[in-house]
């Protein structure tokens, strides 16, 4: 498996209802572990709408993003 690393930065202003796209560019296909990052800042929200599409289907998942400031790991998916 390679070492694939995609990096995309994006802001918008609160309740703007703004979203956002990220494609990978997977050449191999097999389960891939997906991290996302989040600057820890109390202002950010609360309750992130992230929905990860997969091989398998589509998982929908909120994060809170004022408790960041790492790389949790939102799961591992067959891509």
């Amino acid at each position: 498996m390679s070492n694939l690393f995609f990096f995309r930065f994006l802001m918008a202003q609160p309740n703007s209802g703004a979203a956002a796209a990220f494609n990978l560019p997977i050449e191999e296909r097999g389960a891939y572990d997906i991290y996302v990052y989040f600057a820890e800042r109390d202002d950010l929200a609360r309750d992130t709408p992230i929905t990860v599409h997969h091989a398998d289907g589509v998982v929908q998942l909120a994060l809170n993003q004022t408790q960041s400031g790492n790389w949790p790991r939102l799961g591992c998916w067959p891509l």
